[in-house]
C-alpha cells in the first residue's frame, strides 16, 4: 500500500505471515515511491517481481502458474496497473527473466479499485477478489463498480463489502467485524 511510504506492517508482513500460516509462500514487494517515481515505475517493479518469482519458482517451491498478486489501498492501483500491463515476455530479451510471462493467476485488491489504464482489458484480468469496508466509501463504491465492470466484460470477480470498518485494517486478526476476510479469500 501507499505511494509515498511502504506499509510493511499491517499490509505487508502481517498479511504474508497469515499466508505462511496456511503453508503458502508469500513475498512482500518493495517498489519505487513518489515523488521521485510514478505509476509506470511501480508497474515495472510489479511485473519484474512476477517474472523474478517465476524464474526462481523451483528454488522457492512454488507453482509459477499459481501466483496471486495483491495490493492494498494505493497498492491496489499498482496491482491493477501491473495486471493491465502484464503479458508474455520478450523472447529476444538479453535478460532471461525478461523472457518470462508476467501474468498473475489471481488478483486481490483491498480498499481500492485502482484506476483504469488505456490498454486495460477487464475480460483478460485473472480472477479478482475485491474487498473494502462500506464506511470507506470511495474504496467501497469503486470496488463495487470495478466488480460490475469486470463482470460486464466477461471476467471473473468476487466482491466483499463489510458494512462497518475503515481503511487500513490489514489482516484484522482480532477484529469481530472483518477479522475473517482472509478466511473468505
Amino acid at each position: 500500500g501507499s505511494n509515498i511510504m511502504l506499509m510493511y506492517g499491517v499490509e505487508g508482513i502481517e498479511i504474508a505471515e497469515r499466508f505462511n500460516d496456511w503453508g503458502t509462500c508469500a513475498f512482500v514487494l518493495t517498489y519505487r515511491l513518489n515523488p521521485r517515481y510514478n505509476d509506470e515505475a511501480r508497474m515495472l517493479d510489479g511485473n519484474r517481481a512476477l517474472r523474478l518469482l517465476k524464474s526462481r519458482a523451483k528454488e522457492f517451491g512454488i507453482d509459477p502458474d499459481r501466483i496471486l498478486f495483491s495490493g492494498y489501498s494505493a497498492g491496489s492501483s499498482m496491482a491493477r496497473n501491473v495486471i493491465a500491463t502484464s503479458g508474455p515476455g520478450d523472447a529476444n530479451a538479453a535478460d532471461p527473466i525478461d523472457r518470462l510471462d508476467s501474468r498473475a493467476h489471481t488478483l486481490l485488491m483491498v480498499y481500492g479499485p485502482g484506476r483504469p489504464t488505456p490498454k486495460e482489458d477487464l475480460k483478460s484480468f485473472p480472477p479478482t477478489f475485491l474487498l473494502s469496508a462500506a464506511w470507506d466509501r470511495g474504496a467501497a463504491n469503486g470496488s463495487a463498480q470495478l466488480c460490475l465492470d469486470i463482470n460486464k466484460a466477461g471476467g471473473v470477480a468476487e466482491l466483499h463489502l463489510f458494512q462497518r470498518g475503515r481503511h487500513g485494517f490489514g489482516a484484522a486478526y482480532t477484529s469481530p467485524e472483518y477479522g475473517h476476510w482472509m478466511d473468505i479469500l
